[in-house]
C-alpha cells in the first residue's frame, strides 16, 4: 500500500506551459521529462493498492484492453470520492510518474503527426485533464477510474460485464456516458444496461449497439426525460418505456424484431 499523492496547481500548470519542450519524453520516454521535485507534491491519508504499472494494452487495438484496466485502477483506488476523482493535480501527478508508460502508449503510440500544434493538443488531451469532461472522457488515467466507479455504480457484482457493453463501441460509451442527464441518474443507467444486456444475448447482429440505433435510442430516452421526468416513473413504466425505445431503435436501423 502507498499515499495517494497529487500535485501542486502551480506545478500542473508548469507542465502543461512545457509540453512543447518535452514532447520526446511524451512520445517516445527518451530524453528529458517535466521535473518533480518533492516539494511539488502533497500527500493525502488515502492508501491505495498500486496497480501494475505495465496496465494490459493491446498493441493492435488498444480500446480492448480500457474495460480491465479501469477495474485494476479503479480497485485501487476505490476509497476516492467523486469530488477527489475530479482533481486535476491527481490525475496529472500520475500519468507523468505511475502510468506515464501506459498513457504514452495507449494514446501516443501511433506517434508524432506533422504538427506541433496537433502533438502538443494530444498531450494536453490526455496527461492533463482541466475541466470535468476531461477528467471524465479524456485523461488517461481518469477516465479508467471513472469508468469503473460507473461499472460498480451500475452492478457491483457484475462490473465487468456493464463496461463490457459500455465499451462494445466508442459511440455506445459517448452517447451514453457523455450525455449528463443519463449519466448522472444511477437508477436510469441501471435499467439501460440491463436492456442493453437483453438486446446483446437476444440480437446476433447487435442492432441496438450500431452508431445510428445508439445515438437515436438515447436522444429519444433524453428527450422523455425532459418532459416525463424519467426518474419519477416507476420501475415497471420506466421499464416499459426504455425497452420499447430501445427496440424501435434497433428495429430502425435495418431487419426486424
Amino acid at each position: 500500500m502507498d499515499q495517494v499523492r497529487y500535485l501542486t496547481e502551480a506545478k500542473v500548470e508548469e507542465f502543461r506551459k512545457s509540453i512543447g519542450e518535452h514532447l520526446e519524453w511524451y512520445y517516445s520516454g527518451n530524453g528529458d521529462g517535466p521535473r518533480i521535485d518533492e516539494g511539488d507534491l502533497r500527500l493525502t491519508d488515502i492508501q491505495w493498492g498500486v496497480p501494475s504499472t505495465q496496465l494490459s494494452l493491446n498493441q493492435n487495438r488498444p480500446h480492448m484492453s480500457d474495460a480491465v484496466n479501469a477495474l485494476a485502477v479503479y480497485r485501487a483506488m476505490d476509497q476516492l470520492t467523486r469530488y477527489q476523482a475530479s482533481d486535476e493535480r491527481l490525475w496529472v501527478y500520475l500519468c507523468h510518474t505511475t502510468f506515464a508508460n501506459y498513457s504514452r502508449a495507449r494514446w501516443l503510440g501511433k506517434g508524432r503527426t506533422s504538427s506541433i500544434d496537433g502533438d502538443v493538443r494530444r498531450v494536453r488531451n490526455h496527461f492533463f485533464a482541466k475541466g470535468n469532461r476531461a477528467v471524465f472522457r479524456d485523461n488517461a488515467i481518469s477516465r479508467l477510474w471513472w469508468l469503473g466507479s460507473i461499472a460498480y455504480d451500475i452492478d457491483r457484482e457484475r462490473p465487468d460485464e456493464v463496461l463490457n457493453l459500455i465499451l462494445f463501441r466508442q459511440e455506445v460509451r459517448s452517447s451514453l456516458l457523455d450525455r449528463v442527464g443519463i449519466s448522472s441518474n444511477r437508477r436510469v443507467l441501471q435499467m439501460i444496461c440491463r436492456i442493453m444486456g437483453e438486446h446483446w444475448r437476444e440480437d446476433q447482429d447487435k442492432r441496438l449497439f450500431s452508431r445510428v440505433a445508439f445515438r437515436d435510442w438515447m436522444k429519444e430516452i433524453n428527450r422523455r426525460g425532459g418532459v416525463l421526468l424519467l426518474d419519477a416513473l416507476g420501475e415497471g413504466a420506466l421499464m416499459g418505456l426504455l425497452r420499447r425505445e430501445a427496440k424501435r431503435a434497433a428495429r430502425s436501423a435495418g431487419g426486424s424484431d
